[in-house]
């Protein structure tokens, strides 16, 4: 049982009467806990020093973290805090968090705003950087993003080089940026005019192509799954080998050195070596292998077939931009006899618009096309 030290003492004359003995088999709480200090001193005094160090330890900054710089690099600001002496080891109330901040919007133009405050032992400081307009895009001119066969031309401006029932490849130039003297060509500013929005210029000038370049394009997809099922399942066999990387020379400390399974998975785990605040160039590696079976079952062609029409699916789904209408739809199912397989073939037929700017990533591509 549990009691308060006073309680105990009501105890003793029970414990006569009955004949009974009690024992105590320890002692907790803050009072057993001052009486234990008495006799170690030296513990008490440790305790003490070690609160008097925390204590000490956390009037000064110790750590200093950055947030919301992507522009600007992180030297920039430690530059600016260091022309103001803050630094790493100074007492927080050295640290006038109003002059800091006027002095970084001063001194970093780049910024908007800044907010400084100390979190602990750490100075933190939060800023926004100013919106900068990206550069003016040179005047490019529009491709063809994916192989097709063009069914309506649309120009905005520039000039066309395609027209309808051309077939381009990927990469084929679709709108010129380049408008030659004596040819139709669209200019944005000319769609305002009353009388007419085709324009002639004497001398050879650049402008921005923009425009919308429909065209069938066909997306196939294709799929072969084998009338016998393969996978793979663990044994429960498991072995392992420890091995340390000095530099570039590993030594085999223990266990196996090389996979001892025909099948099998495997599992690295490193550890590095550190002394104090130094990256040591060892490493202890530990590799897990753990050996499998392959089980093969066998499939009905109704199965096989369903999954290839899905794989097939799939593949053609990943292909079609999201949006992108359908115009039609073809799919047929083969066989291998010999070979033991079943596929699925899809053919799709879209129209779409296919004209992006040329030298940009495929990203840049998508997002336009999106």
């Amino acid at each position: 049982m549990k009691m308060y030290p006073g309680d105990f003492k009501r105890l003793r004359p029970l414990l006569r009467r009955t004949g009974c003995t009690a024992e105590i088999i320890s002692k907790k709480g803050p009072l057993f806990l001052a009486l234990k200090g008495r006799r170690r001193k030296g513990l008490a005094l440790g305790l003490l020093l070690f609160c008097i160090v925390i204590l000490s330890l956390s009037l000064f900054i110790w750590d200093i973290k950055i947030e919301g710089n992507e522009e600007i690099a992180s030297e920039e600001f430690f530059s600016v805090l260091q022309e103001q002496d803050v630094e790493k080891g100074m007492l927080k109330s050295d640290v006038d968090i109003d002059d800091l901040e006027e002095e970084l919007l001063l001194e970093i133009p780049e910024l908007a705003w800044a907010n400084i405050s100390v979190r602990g032992v750490q100075l933190h400081i939060e800023v926004v950087e100013r919106e900068v307009e990206p550069p003016p895009r040179e005047e490019i001119n529009l491709v063809a993003a994916k192989d097709g066969l063009i069914k309506d031309v649309l120009v905005l401006s520039g000039r066309a080089v395609v027209e309808p029932g051309d077939t381009v490849r990927k990469g084929d130039l679709l709108i010129s940026s380049q408008v030659v003297p004596g040819e139709d060509m669209f200019e944005e500013e000319d769609m305002f005019e009353e009388e007419e929005i085709v324009g002639y210029n004497e001398e050879e000038r650049t402008v921005e192509a923009r425009g919308i370049i429909n065209a069938q394009v066909w997306y196939e997809g294709d799929a072969q799954v084998p009338l016998e099922l393969a996978q793979k399942r663990k044994t429960g066999r498991v072995q392992e080998g420890i091995s340390i990387q000095v530099g570039d020379s590993r030594y085999h400390l223990w266990g196996v050195s090389s996979p001892p399974y025909d099948i099998y998975s495997k599992e690295k785990t490193k550890w590095k070596l550190r002394w104090r605040n130094l990256d040591l160039p060892v490493e202890v590696i530990k590799n897990t292998f753990e050996e499998q079976e392959i089980d093969k079952a066998p499939l009905s062609k109704e199965e096989a077939l369903h999954t290839a029409r899905r794989n097939a699916l799939k593949e053609i789904h990943d292909q079609v931009p999201p949006g992108v209408h359908i115009n039609m739809r073809h799919m047929e199912e083969y066989f291998f006899e010999e070979l033991e397989k079943v596929g699925y073939r899809v053919l799709v037929e879209t129209v779409e618009d296919i004209a992006v700017p040329e030298n940009i990533n495929e990203d840049e591509k998508n997002n336009i096309r999106e």
